[in-house]
């Protein structure tokens, strides 16, 4: 594998980034401009697996069924991973090698599995904010009055 670094807030996460390869004995690459969400989607789509701190990161990994492992930092994170039921190791809890490197390798081994999971999990999503959508315009119908909602 070749590592790519990919900054979702450029370049507030070069510094970091910069902290990791150099720590790091393989060659890897930082894609180092801001990119739009479609390209940032596009190029998010053709990995093969995906580590990530950042929110959209994992969002786009999961619109893609692209394995992933969450690293956390922030409960919002936790709450993703967990939600569609991906690993996540926590920042706070310390990110032993042998830890890290075990669950990588759960995650290439059942690929497949994963990207079938990430799939079913998305089709889900989306009926859900079909759902959601359809509540709101059915509260917009010509004739009904909106209600006030108490303070």
């Amino acid at each position: 594998y070749a590592p790519v670094f990919v900054l979702f807030q450029c370049p507030q996460d070069m510094h970091e980034t910069s902290r990791v390869i150099n720590y790091m004995q393989e060659k890897s690459s930082v894609i180092f401009r801001m990119c739009r969400p479609q390209e940032m989607l596009s190029l998010v789509s053709q990995f093969d697996l995906l580590i990530g701190m950042r929110l959209h990161s994992l969002i786009f990994s999961a619109m893609s069924q692209v394995p992933m492992l969450g690293i956390s930092y922030d409960p919002k994170i936790r709450a993703f991973m967990k939600k569609i039921d991906q690993p996540c190791l926590n920042v706070n809890e310390g990110l032993v090698s042998q830890k890290l490197r075990t669950v990588l390798e759960k995650i290439l081994a059942d690929k497949e599995k994963v990207r079938i999971n990430l799939e079913a999990k998305r089709k889900g999503a989306y009926d859900q904010a079909l759902l959601n959508f359809d509540i709101f315009f059915d509260h917009l119908k010509p004739g009904r009055k909106l209600q006030k909602t108490k303070k």
